[in-house]
């Protein structure tokens, strides 16, 4: 049985099948965007797996990939009180361009731009 953040998601976000392509089922979060008390009860859901027994954050930046990344990891570095990342893939527009390996971003660019290529 589900519930919580876990109930809310599975009312809240839409699985539309086939999109982009075939065999992809793509999550839709907008029902939950503009669900105000959903979005919050998600946020702080997540914001608690950052931090510890006493409440106190364990993080010291929170990182948000790509589009639907910001939308949720803003909200929980501010709820959190801690800076926000947004990480960007080569050839998007943006102040910090992150390199990407197979196995996800460089360890050296988490919380720390200087790895990465400065635009201005």
């Amino acid at each position: 049985m589900l519930a919580g953040p876990d109930l809310l998601i599975d009312r809240l976000v839409r699985d539309i099948e086939g999109f982009p392509q075939p065999g992809v089922v793509f999550k839709d979060i907008t029902p939950l965007l503009a669900d105000p008390g959903g979005f919050s009860a998600v946020v702080a859901a997540l914001a608690a797996c950052g931090r510890d027994e006493s409440g106190a954050p364990t993080v010291d930046k929170v990182v948000g990939m790509e589009a639907r990344g910001f939308v949720l990891a803003a909200p929980v570095a501010l709820a959190l009180e801690v800076g926000f990342v947004p990480v960007r893939k080569a050839g998007s527009s943006g102040a910090y361009l992150c390199g990407f390996l197979r196995a996800g971003i460089r360890r050296s660019h988490l919380g720390d731009p200087s790895g990465c290529d400065r635009r201005r």
